[in-house]
C-alpha cells in the first residue's frame, strides 16, 4: 500500500511540477517568495491515477484581479496534465501574522475546475473582485508544508513562516468530521453499500483519530493501517474496504448498517471540537 514520495515520484509528476514553477515565477516575478509542493507526495503516500498534486505559494503583495484571473487560466492548462492540481497562493504578511481561517490571494482544485471553466469561456472577471477570502483547510496545509514540504523555490516555508497554533491546526483537521460519515437511518436493509466519497470520509476519520492519539500526520492509508489494528473485528473490514476502494481495486462494497454506525460513533468520539492533550 506503500505510495511515492518526491523523489522516486513518476517523472512526469515532477515535470509537471516543474513547469508550474517556471511559470509562477515568469509570471510573478519578484512577488513570488516560495512555491512548495505537499500533501501525498510528501508524506510517501503518492498513488498516480488516484492522488493530486498539492501545491503552495507565498507573495510579497495582493494579488490584482486580473492576475487571478489569468492565473485561472495558467491552471485550467496545468490541470490533469497529468496529475489533478490543488494550489494556494497566500500572502507572506498573513503567514507570519496568522489567522484562522487564513486568508489567500488565490485557489485552484478539481471542485473549482468547472465553475473556472465556464468563467474562462465567458471571460467572467467580476469572481476575482470578492473581498477577502479565507480557507480553513490552509491551517493544515501549512503545518504540513512547514514540516514537510518540498521547496521547489526559495527557502523552506518554516523559515519565513510562524508555526500554526495546535488549536487552528486540529480545528482544520477536524472540520466537517460530522459529515463525513453519513449514518444509515433505513430500516429496509441490514446492509449499506459504500461508494468511494463515502470511503474517503471513512480513511479521513480515522486519520483524524491517529493525529488524536499519536500527534503524528500520517497519510490515509497509514492511518488506516493504524486504526485497523485498534478497531474491533467487526468494524476493521469497514476500512480495509475503503483502502480497497480508494486504491481502485473495487469499485464500492457492502458492510452492515450497525457496524458502518458504530464505526462513525467511535471515530466522531476521537474528534472532539477542541483539542485538548
Amino acid at each position: 500500500m506503500k505510495g511515492l514520495h518526491w523523489e522516486d515520484c513518476p517523472p512526469d509528476i515532477r515535470r509537471q511540477a516543474l513547469l508550474i514553477n517556471n511559470y509562477m515565477y515568469d509570471f510573478l516575478g519578484d512577488a513570488l517568495i516560495g512555491l512548495y509542493v505537499h500533501g501525498s507526495i510528501c508524506l510517501g503516500a503518492y498513488h498516480p491515477g488516484r492522488s493530486d498534486l498539492d501545491m503552495l505559494a507565498v507573495i510579497n503583495r495582493p494579488l490584482t484581479p486580473d492576475e487571478r484571473h489569468q492565473l485561472m487560466l495558467a491552471f485550467l492548462m496545468f490541470h490533469r496534465t497529468p496529475a489533478p492540481v490543488e494550489v494556494s497562493i497566500m500572502l507572506h504578511d498573513d503567514l507570519k501574522l496568522w489567522k484562522h481561517p487564513a486568508p489567500y490571494q488565490f485557489h485552484f482544485s478539481d471542485y473549482w475546475r468547472k465553475q473556472y471553466a465556464e468563467m474562462a469561456y465567458w471571460d467572467d472577471r467580476g469572481f476575482w473582485y470578492k473581498d477577502e477570502l479565507t480557507d480553513p483547510d490552509l491551517a493544515c496545509h501549512v503545518t504540513l508544508t512547514r514540516q514537510l514540504g518540498i521547496a521547489l523555490y526559495g527557502p523552506p516555508l518554516a523559515v519565513i513562516s510562524s508555526a500554526v497554533p495546535e488549536a487552528h491546526f486540529w480545528d482544520s483537521l477536524r472540520s466537517d468530521a460530522e459529515c463525513l460519515m453519513i449514518p444509515s437511518t433505513t430500516e429496509d436493509t441490514e446492509m449499506r453499500t459504500v461508494d468511494a466519497a463515502e470511503a474517503m470520509g471513512a480513511l479521513t476519520l480515522a486519520r483524524i483519530w491517529s493525529y488524536r492519539e499519536t500527534g503524528l500526520i500520517y497519510s490515509k492509508l497509514e492511518a488506516a493501517e493504524w486504526a485497523m489494528a485498534r478497531l474491533p473485528e467487526k468494524q476493521r473490514p469497514i476500512i480495509s474496504g475503503a483502502i480497497d476502494l480508494y486504491l481502485g481495486i473495487i469499485r464500492s462494497y457492502s458492510c452492515p448498517i450497525q457496524h458502518w454506525n458504530e464505526l462513525r460513533t467511535l471515530l466522531l468520539a476521537s474528534c472532539p471540537l477542541s483539542y485538548a492533550v
